[in-house]
């Protein structure tokens, strides 16, 4: 009886998770906002699945030495003050991703302050912030891109 339930529970969990994974990538980032626009903050599981959404664009705010020495497979490198710059004068660059994906080194002041920026700059719908960064990355054991040296 309990490995039966067990088995129903994962495959419903198991489908559950195949069918956000199928849906067009508007609809995706639509299943996990709130009505109102701001940048919601992404689960690892979250993140994982935002990063196979066609058109999203991970922004790393780390320093660039810190971005040279890894990163998200896949990441950008724009500093707090760059994305600041870059959706102030250049929005259209940021505004024709389907989604954007941001992240630090996992401090809650740089995590604000990038949430404020898209916000204001009214990408918070279509943005999610991974709080974890990328110590929680790291720690996870994840994938990771180095610059050549």
């Amino acid at each position: 009886m309990r490995r039966s339930l067990f088995r129903v529970v994962g495959v419903w969990l198991l489908l559950a998770a195949g069918a956000s994974l199928s849906r067009p990538p508007a609809e995706f980032w639509r299943s996990f906002r709130p009505t109102e626009p701001t940048a919601d903050d992404a689960t690892l599981s979250q993140v994982l699945m935002c990063r196979r959404q066609p058109g999203t664009l991970v922004v790393d705010t780390r320093q660039a030495r810190y971005f040279a020495e890894g990163r998200i497979p896949g990441a950008v490198n724009m500093s707090i003050s760059e994305l600041n710059a870059v959706v102030t004068n250049r929005p259209s660059a940021i505004s024709k991703a389907r989604g954007l994906l941001l992240y630090g080194s996992g401090s809650a002041s740089e995590i604000e302050a990038a949430r404020e920026i898209v916000v204001r700059a009214g990408l918070g719908e279509k943005t999610v912030i991974f709080g974890g960064g990328w110590r929680e990355w790291v720690e996870c054991g994840l994938p990771i891109e180095k610059d050549q040296e």
